[in-house]
């Protein structure tokens, strides 16, 4: 069967000011390069139209009301289907967002929602330190919900920096600048000098702490770091994952120092390299003594945490010519992927919080395994294509939501939820309509569990499409 879909070739959208938005009061809205015709192609997996999907997720869940940032908790298997605010997760997760927009844009080449764009960059802009460049995550009166996410943390009213979200802020801004938008180059360059002053650093590595200020590696305005003690193992903090909290920043600084030869983010990103790769933080209690698992990349918990790790080695190895980081991240991947059923792109997370996490596949973990296997095969580190191909078709695509009637179909078979917030934490709005595009959190091999999802893997699988 085939079908008829016009057909778009975009070439610097971005450039001729299609997304060129920073500071200016209104979107551009240019025509794209390029040139647009109708064609008769196979009716096959659409990756452009699944793009076009996610945006209108992506702004479909973003809370104009709420600064642009996004409701991070959607229940959609309910009667009563709602969308919540999750606190710090909307802080630290919005620029997943706002990445995955840039990306999906030159897929498509769509010019849709530019406004709810410009919303969420002037909101996270807004966010980046006057004096030292790091992402803030800033307490307002209207949003008591401010540090909640992980179970015991209560609000304080105070701005915090984030240190993933900053590493997140760092690669979305390196994303415009590959597209020619220089305006944001001191943005960018103040992250690196901010990133590098507050990290620990000992001997030939450096780190960013739990720190001991309520939210998870939180280095609070008011103190700073209230503890600055290294980690003794991975499953530390509240999402038990030590090394993803150095994920973002690591490869974020290493992405500038490819593009500008910047020694201080080479340097730094070799250093948080260092520390992820300690052999304490890696290794399964059940492989044999002699396989020495914790030099390999073994791991035995949160696997969409640990190839986000794996990607922040990946990026640093490359640019660093680093042999030994780049067979570390070869080694873990090929270890990760005996467990589950690899031949359909289907591994399980085993995710922090007990047993029965410990089956499904994280949403979260599509984007990453896309990402790894993708440039390891790209850099000539091995041949991944197949499994690239394995879960696009098998995972990625069968993940995505695209019907609404489904949709419909599973919430009116489970009972009505009241969720439990503050004023304007919760919107019931349209919730189906509104959620098309977005991706699930729970996989299983066959299908996916009627859970409530988390947009950290909307926005994580979005990525994985570009």
């Amino acid at each position: 069967m085939k079908k008829l879909i016009m057909m778009t070739m975009v070439l610097a959208a971005v450039q001729s000011g299609t997304l060129a938005m920073a500071g200016s009061k209104e979107a551009k809205l240019q025509v794209p390069l390029g040139k647009s015709y109708e064609a008769m192609v196979p009716d096959t997996l659409d990756l452009a139209h699944r793009a076009e999907l996610a945006l209108h997720g992506i702004a479909g869940t973003t809370d104009p009301e709420n600064d642009h940032l996004m409701w991070f908790h959607i229940g959609w298997c309910t009667k009563s289907p709602y969308m919540r605010h999750g606190g710090a997760a909307d802080i630290e997760c919005t620029p997943k967002f706002y990445d995955a927009m840039t990306l999906l844009r030159q897929i498509c080449g769509s010019r849709e929602y530019l406004d709810i764009e410009q919303g969420m960059e002037k909101t996270l802009r807004s966010f980046l330190n006057k004096e030292d460049g790091l992402y803030d995550s800033i307490y307002s009166p209207k949003r008591p919900w401010h540090m909640e996410y992980y179970p015991g943390i209560e609000t304080k009213k105070e701005d915090y920096a984030s240190m993933v979200g900053s590493g997140v802020m760092l690669t979305a801004l390196i994303a415009r600048y590959d597209l020619g938008m220089r305006q944001y180059e001191d943005q960018i360059r103040a992250l690196v000098s901010g990133l590098d002053k507050v990290a620990i650093k000992k001997d030939d590595y450096a780190y960013y702490p739990e720190g001991g200020g309520g939210h998870p590696f939180a280095f609070l305005r008011s103190a700073g770091w209230a503890d600055t003690a290294e980690a003794q193992s991975d499953k530390e903090g509240g999402e038990e994952a030590v090394t993803f909290y150095q994920s973002y920043q690591m490869r974020g600084l290493a992405m500038w120092a490819a593009r500008t030869g910047d020694k201080q983010a080479l340097e730094l990103a070799g250093k948080l390299a260092r520390y992820v790769m300690k052999p304490k933080f890696w290794g399964n209690a059940a492989d044999p003594p002699h396989v020495v698992g914790n030099e390999q990349g073994h791991v035995d918990h949160h696997f969409h945490a640990r190839a986000a790790a794996l990607r922040g080695l990946l990026e640093y190895g490359i640019v660093a010519g680093d042999t030994r980081a780049c067979d570390f991240v070869r080694s873990s991947y090929e270890y990760m992927r005996t467990y589950g059923i690899n031949r359909i792109g289907f591994i399980p997370c085993l995710a922090a919080g007990g047993g029965d996490k410990h089956n499904w596949m994280e949403g979260c973990l599509l984007g990453d395994l896309l990402a790894l296997t993708v440039k390891m095969s790209r850099s000539g580190i091995g041949d991944y294509w197949d499994d690239v191909d394995r879960i696009i078709r098998n995972k990625l695509a069968e993940t995505q939501f695209t019907r609404r009637d489904l949709l419909e179909q599973v919430a009116k078979n489970h009972p009505k939820a009241s969720p439990k917030g503050h004023p304007g934490q919760f919107s019931t709005e349209n919730v189906h309509e509104r959620m098309l595009g977005t991706f699930a959190s729970y996989l299983m091999p066959t299908h996916i569990m009627p859970w409530n999802m988390m947009q950290c893997c909307t926005a994580n699988a979005s990525r994985g499409i570009a």
